[in-house]
């Protein structure tokens, strides 16, 4: 159970995501009024504890795009956990605060953006090196469970991370080698409890599609989709292959479908 005490808004939109064990989440959304509100919201969690993220769009109309609002808070919730949060979006990043025997995890996970690397380019592996120091430093104070989730998610947000140099300013270099650079990743895929982490889905998602940039160059249209495909059958198995080829489909789809709407 979730409990948030939100002040500061006139007239807006919460967005709240639960995890979901499919391509698709569980999306909420509440309206606020000008004197604040207290919402109560609880859900499913198919993988056992995770994260549900909190967005406060600034301009609900651009809806789709509410992920990339830097206005959202993190909640890493156990089945049978009460989390209580209040903030002012008037200061919002100033005035946050968390209540319930999991504040700690809540005051590491929301000090830094974990899980969003695509929509908030400017966070850093040095960034993520902090928060994984002060994890370190203050490790005995967190719960089993967050520590379990912790140390799979923020693993593979670095490699996600460490994927994204290889497309950097090294790739048109005579002594860069991108397949060379790629090798070194394979190792990470297949993981047994890949499913529970948003950050692998990412990385394993993340490593098709530099492969096939890698070998193929940019592209679009129905040849580079075809050969994107192929590389998931070259390098994922089990899971990690259907995931990906399931999210690729997907994606394929809506553009269809979207680019049919326009006409």
């Amino acid at each position: 159970l979730i409990i948030g005490d939100i002040r500061g808004c006139d007239s807006c939109k919460v967005v709240v995501k639960f995890p979901s064990s499919g391509l698709k989440s569980d999306i909420r959304v509440f309206d606020i009024d000008e004197t604040g509100q207290s919402l109560s919201f609880s859900g499913d969690l198919p993988a056992g504890p995770d994260v549900i993220t909190v967005y406060f769009p600034e301009d609900y109309k651009l809806y789709q795009s509410y992920e990339s609002d830097p206005r959202q808070i993190r909640i890493f919730v156990r089945p049978g956990d009460t989390v209580k949060f209040s903030l002012d979006l008037r200061r919002f990043g100033q005035d946050i605060g968390f209540f319930g025997s999991t504040w700690q995890e809540q005051a590491l996970l929301n000090s830094y953006i974990l899980g969003y690397s695509n929509l908030h380019p400017n966070i850093t592996l040095q960034e993520l090196a902090q928060a994984q120091k002060r994890y370190e430093q203050e490790k005995n104070l967190y719960c089993a469970e967050f520590r379990e989730w912790f140390e799979l998610e923020s693993q593979y947000e670095e490699l996600e991370y460490r994927l994204n140099e290889i497309m950097g300013p090294n790739i048109n270099s005579i002594d860069f080698n991108p397949a060379d650079s790629l090798n070194s990743f394979y190792k990470y895929l297949n993981n047994f409890n890949g499913y529970k982490s948003a950050s692998y889905k990412r990385f394993i998602t993340r490593i098709v599609t530099t492969f096939t940039a890698t070998n193929q160059g940019g592209g679009v249209g129905d040849y580079y989709f075809s050969y994107m495909l192929e590389t998931v059958g070259a390098i994922l198995k089990g899971w990690d292959k259907y995931y990906v080829l399931a999210t690729l489909t997907d994606a394929r789809m809506n553009l269809f479908y979207s680019s049919v709407a326009e006409k």
